[in-house]
């Protein structure tokens, strides 16, 4: 069963099993709709930028297989897992926000785990309590990989009225591979202030061919101010 689209208003599906053979997928969904119906759901998927692992459980407790796509979104509560004992297959791509992992004994009957694209340390705690069922870790991301990409000032260009997806693109874009850049040591102070002028100098080429408002200049001159602060230049 694939649910896509708002389905806030959902309250109850009606199933003479009450979800037990049924896999479902929902998607497009600002948070996990509370309806009723599903409780001896076992498998479940869901694509959402605000992941609440305890509504999830709350739920669903029955759960044999968990797989969730964060969308580089949040995910809480995630010790709340624990309230799954039945969960044998766990997969999260892509969710942050988390710097911890149950215990192999909070889940007992684990026996596959995918975690792709996490915070360092919730994947090398992760790694480390469940190393008897070879779990597939990937893509565990640093202080400083969150700080370039998912601490991004422009992330809120991105789908925002007036300003182009392209625009807003090239904007991330810039402000990440300039950080990193910025992050290297050993930088002389004219290979800064070159690094700081291509940043402003691609804004240029960005305004002259769709035209930045008052209120993106405004903001692209408090990122450049943020950046400067990485530096040594006085």
């Amino acid at each position: 069963l694939n649910l896509f689209g708002d389905c806030s208003k959902l309250k109850n599906i009606t199933d003479i099993f009450s979800g037990k053979y049924i896999r479902l997928f929902i998607s497009q969904q600002k948070i996990l709709p509370k309806f009723s119906g599903f409780e001896e759901l076992e498998t479940f998927s869901m694509v959402c930028k605000e992941i609440n692992i305890k509504r999830i459980v709350d739920q669903f407790k029955n759960l044999k297989n968990l797989t969730l796509w964060g969308e580089a979104g949040k995910l809480s509560n995630i010790l709340d897992l624990q309230g799954l004992k039945n969960l044998e297959y766990l997969t999260i791509y892509d969710a942050y926000g988390f710097n911890d992992f149950p215990k192999k004994e909070q889940l007992p009957n684990l026996c596959n785990l995918t975690l792709t694209g996490i915070t360092k340390t919730a994947g090398l705690k992760a790694k480390k309590e469940f190393t008897k069922i070879n779990p597939y870790i990937k893509q565990l991301r640093d202080e400083e990989w969150l700080k370039a990409n998912l601490d991004n000032p422009f992330n809120k260009w991105d789908g925002r009225d007036g300003t182009k997806p392209a625009s807003a693109k090239k904007a991330m874009k810039n402000y990440t591979e300039t950080y990193k850049k910025l992050q290297k040591k050993g930088r002389t102070k004219e290979e800064i202030k070159e690094i700081l002028f291509n940043f402003i100098d691609i804004f240029n080429g960005m305004d002259k061919k769709n035209s930045i408002d008052t209120i993106e200049r405004e903001e692209i001159w408090d990122v450049f101010k943020q950046l400067t602060k990485l530096t040594n230049l006085t």
